[in-house]
């Protein structure tokens, strides 16, 4: 085996060697240039191939991560979304319980039902103002006033 592959060696040696004295000097160069730059090509190719997989493998990867956190995240804002529900119903229940006993203590003090009933009624006007104007001033926070004004301003760059 090793004779076969010395003779070959040989057989290509002595083959190169006669083409080298046919064409000159000149040519083996030329010929070793562009069998490096054939080498060249083929690195810079295979190169180029590697980066092409792991940019896909990496893509890949990626993809796979967000999808996994966008089910995550749907799931969560379900759960999310039917505890807020749980805890409203949970509240408004509570809050109607303190208005009875609200009533109770007073109709127990000796306040007439009429004024109790009354006395509830202003405490929830009271708490609808307060919130009516938490509401009213949260509003400037919806009306994206910084992109506005970012925005007019390159309107009027372009305008011009």
């Amino acid at each position: 085996m090793a004779n076969q592959t010395s003779q070959r060696t040989q057989h290509h040696n002595d083959q190169h060697d006669g083409v080298a004295d046919e064409l000159g000097d000149a040519e083996p160069h030329a010929e070793a240039s562009a069998s490096s730059d054939d080498v060249s090509l083929q690195v810079t190719s295979r190169l180029i191939l590697v980066w092409i997989q792991n940019l896909v493998a990496t893509l890949s990867a990626s993809s796979k991560l967000i999808l996994a956190d966008t089910r995550l995240a749907l799931t969560s804002s379900i759960q999310l979304a039917v505890l807020a529900i749980l805890f409203a119903a949970i509240l408004f229940s509570a809050w109607i319980m303190l208005m009875i006993l609200l009533a109770l203590t007073a109709n127990y003090l000796g306040v007439s039902p009429l004024v109790t009933v009354g006395m509830i009624f202003l405490l929830h006007l009271v708490a609808l103002v307060i919130i009516a104007l938490a509401m009213q001033s949260t509003f400037s926070g919806l009306r994206f006033n910084a992109s506005r004004d970012t925005l007019g301003t390159l309107n009027q760059f372009s305008n011009e």
